[in-house]
């Protein structure tokens, strides 16, 4: 039997396409309202279904492909509804178009209330916050206005105040989108100026940055701006993703994974590793960290990456990495270092839990690579995860900061009695993670029976890098069907 899967949408009605397509709807239904189906006649030289949906203000016309014959399938439809790509608002990256974020169904979903707060979307560079705003712009009903901080020198109070006039003329409803706004100097109290004086005028507006804004709010005082931000995280993009836009295996995500543009070279190693420092890490060292942090030795902050990516996966030693990075000074630069790191979405801090589930502040955390391709590039690395105990433990922790937990970590009473990481969910279900690599004897049991013993309505899954693949497909349902 034939598979179809969705390659395009566009905003094209029914009668529309039965002129154009010589085809007939079945109507029928699903969950979310009536349903129009049809499929191209016999005959046709491109094989297609198309499913319409009338019920929205808008409606989503999905044109349904077989995914070996996409792209130039999309031709030839396109060619006989008289369309171009330009005319979709959303393409399939296996039909030449690029992957929907979820983010964006986030951002509609906020934006589309009464009163809305400003959106902060943030992320690390290059993984497809300005797209994401493309595809939300495309599928915004009414007008938008974008500009990006990125092209402006100097005087950024008035180009703000001008970016902003520019969308209040287009009328209520407009979708503002501010792109690099951590460029802007003082953007956050300029901003928020800008939002109390106008925000009864019906303005949705998104402001994106390639570092942790949240940070700049803290800086700037989070009491005076309370009650006007929602922030939405970009994350790297996880294995499905990447399988869905390249058709790539989970052990070459596992190694390369995390940048969509690095892992279209990923074929090529030198190719990939050129792209990930020339377009990715230098820039976030030099610009995001060096200039905006005002550190003095960028030489120092260079090297710095490279210890914490052989750091990886270990308790942060303050003092052990003074000595690696530069020798001399005192531990308070190291903090501001990781810092950096932090907040630019290179590395995270993976807290200790303690035994009621939630982060011990008095154990320095464990120092972890934010995705495949940070841990390859800074170790220059290119085992895989069964070979690779610590890039086994990134893939795990990767996989389980995707259901978005409520408290996660790693609980450890002794080297031989712990759980590799706790989590608890959101609606308050603990489990407990144990990474099958090579143990001492007995210690799992040790360990399971007192963590059994500590969090009593917890369940523990074992994972190993065999179970890994089909752990990356849905973590959260892994855990609810294997977890005793």
């Amino acid at each position: 039997m034939e598979k179809f899967k969705p390659m395009a949408i566009t905003y094209l009605k029914s009668e529309e396409l039965k002129t154009k397509l010589n085809i007939n709807f079945k109507q029928g239904s699903d969950m979310l309202g009536s349903l129009y189906i049809a499929e191209n006649p016999a005959g046709s030289d491109v094989t297609y279904r198309i499913r319409i949906r009338e019920t929205s203000p808008q409606p989503a016309t999905e044109i349904m492909l077989l995914e070996d014959s996409a792209t130039k399938d999309l031709k030839k439809i396109l060619k006989l509804l008289g369309l171009t790509k330009e005319d979709l608002f959303w393409v399939h990256p296996r039909a030449g178009g690029t992957l929907r974020r979820s983010v964006v169904d986030a951002l509609i979903a906020n934006l589309e209330q009464n009163e809305p707060l400003i959106q902060l979307l943030v992320g690390p560079r290059q993984v497809g916050k300005t797209t994401a705003v493309e595809h939300l712009m495309r599928e915004w009903e009414y007008e938008s206005h974008y500009a990006s901080a990125d092209s402006v020198v100097n005087d950024h109070g008035p180009w703000l105040e001008s970016v902003w006039q520019g969308a209040l003329i287009k009328g209520e409803g407009t979708l503002l989108i501010i792109d690099e706004i951590q460029k802007v100097e003082n953007w956050v109290e300029k901003v928020k100026l800008l939002w109390d004086k106008t925000k009864k005028r019906g303005l949705r507006v998104v402001v994106l940055g390639s570092t942790s804004l949240t940070h700049f709010l803290t800086a700037a005082g989070s009491e005076s701006l309370a009650g006007r931000f929602d922030t939405l995280y970009v994350p790297h993009w996880s294995s499905p993703e990447t399988t869905e836009a390249f058709g790539t295996s989970f052990s070459q995500f596992s190694l390369y994974g995390g940048y969509p543009k690095a892992m279209e070279l990923s074929q090529d190693t030198q190719k990939w590793s050129d792209y990930l420092g020339q377009s990715i890490i230098n820039p976030i060292i030099d610009v995001d960290i060096f200039q905006q942090g005002n550190f003095k030795k960028i030489e120092s902050l260079r090297r710095a990456f490279k210890i914490f990516s052989l750091e990886a996966f270990q308790e942060i030693n303050y003092k052990h990495l003074l000595s690696e990075i530069q020798q001399t000074g005192n531990i308070d630069i190291i903090k501001k270092y990781l810092e950096g790191y932090f907040d630019s979405f290179l590395f995270s801090p993976l807290k200790h839990i303690d035994d009621s589930g939630n982060e011990d502040s008095r154990i320095n955390p464990i120092l972890m690579a934010n995705c495949p391709a940070i841990y390859t590039f800074g170790r220059n690395s290119y085992e895989n995860v069964g070979t690779d105990e610590v890039r086994f433990q990134h893939s795990v922790a990767h996989e389980l900061k995707r259901i978005s937990p409520s408290s996660f970590g790693v609980w450890k009473k002794s080297d031989d009695v712990k759980m590799d990481f706790y989590v608890r969910t959101k609606d308050n279900k603990e489990f407990g993670v144990f990474l099958n690599i090579d143990r001492k004897s007995g210690s799992s049991t040790k360990s399971f029976d007192k963590f059994r013993k500590t969090f009593k309505k917890a369940r523990i899954v074992s994972i190993d890098p065999e179970s890994l693949k089909d752990f990356s497909k849905g973590p959260r349902a892994f855990l609810e069907s294997l977890s005793i």
